[in-house]
């Protein structure tokens, strides 16, 4: 088992990806509290590993509910996008990717939230994680997604996703 692995082998490089797994597997099973231990055992062994990293963001997202969340990034077409334009605001975050049929699936529905209740002060704000930005900008304007989109360079690995510990797509949260 992994957790047998850990055990006869603490420091071994491949430690990190089976403590990040045995996480992930509290975390989707809705043992959050034990997922967060499992998190903050991966972040003072290997802080500076991809799992670490990766660890670390998870923690974050988990222990944020009633916390201010700090999201912010390149504009997928320019500038900043930065959560805290949107205070006051209830702000679905939808981290997504052109390949990620999944995420495609759940656009028509978001649209159908923003029409219904954008006037009320609700926001999307999506997170690309695209390898290719020139491929999410194309897919945003032929599909007529009018929100604003971060993406930075990294896919799964990067900035924004390793800040808060996104493991799959789509993940999507409410802040507000």
């Amino acid at each position: 088992t992994l957790e047998q692995f850990i055990t006869e082998y603490p420091t071994s490089q491949d430690t990190s990806e089976a403590m990040l797994q045995l996480a992930i597997g509290q975390e989707f099973a809705g043992q959050e509290t034990e997922a967060i231990k499992w998190y903050e055992q991966i972040v003072a062994k290997f802080p500076d590993s991809p799992a670490g990293r990766k660890a670390a963001g998870a923690q974050r997202r988990l222990e944020s509910v009633g916390k201010v969340l700090n999201l912010r990034g390149k504009g997928l077409s320019g500038g900043e996008v930065d959560l805290a334009q949107y205070q006051g605001r209830i702000v679905l975050v939808h981290f997504w990717a052109t390949w990620c049929e999944p995420c495609k699936a759940d656009l028509p529905t978001l649209k159908d939230l923003l029409e219904r209740y954008g006037k009320a002060g609700f926001a999307i704000v999506g997170v690309n994680l695209d390898s290719n930005p020139e491929e999410a900008i194309q897919f945003v304007q032929e599909n007529r997604l009018s929100w604003s989109h971060i993406h930075e360079p990294g896919g799964l690995e990067s900035r924004p996703a390793s800040e808060l510990g996104i493991l799959t797509l789509p993940t999507m949260f409410l802040v507000g």
